[in-house]
């Protein structure tokens, strides 16, 4: 359904990642069955360390939220400009997403400026991996605040969108 890859440029912080996907009769689910598995590693693959310990979660996810951030990374990956220049920025951030019919659409960061999406689309994805690591009473907050930022986020990329004036969003598919 939903991916999400951060690869870091530090070499004592490790790469993470989060996947959002459904799975149906799956234990403690919630409705909608959405669950999100995310990845942490460590340490980054350029540290000193021969041997990268990488922590898995596994945690449901509300179907709101799965549907939110879905429709988020759709519409904004969509919408990213192709740059066959372009260069990814580091740390980089990396959105997949496949659409109602099969297609999987990706983009790479490579504006990091402090207003930009490519930033409030990399603070969502870290906001899944810190969920993913919660306890099950802190989830329901912290769902709640991701579902908000991601339509926060969406109404902005669909105005921008709307503006002729204003330039697609800075990822590169």
């Amino acid at each position: 359904m939903a991916r999400y890859v951060f690869l870091t440029n530090r070499w004592d912080y490790g790469d993470r990642s989060a996947a959002i996907y459904r799975a149906r009769r799956k234990k403690e689910a919630l409705s909608g069955e959405y669950w999100i598995t995310a990845t942490v590693a460590e340490d980054s693959t350029s540290g000193r360390r021969r041997n990268v310990g990488v922590r898995r979660n596994d945690a449901p996810l509300p179907e709101s939220v799965a549907n939110v951030l879905h429709e988020l990374w759709v519409t904004t990956i969509r919408q990213s400009r192709t740059d066959e220049d372009a260069i990814p920025c580091a740390p980089t951030g990396i959105f997949s997403a496949t659409t109602k019919k099969g297609v999987r659409l990706r983009a790479v960061t490579v504006d990091l400026d402090q207003d930009s999406l490519c930033i409030a689309l990399m603070n969502v994805g870290g906001s899944l991996v810190r969920y993913a690591e919660l306890p099950p009473s802190k989830r329901p907050q912290a769902a709640a605040e991701i579902e908000k930022e991601c339509s926060r986020l969406l109404r902005r990329v669909v105005r921008n969108a709307r503006s002729a004036s204003s330039p697609k969003s800075a990822i590169t598919p």
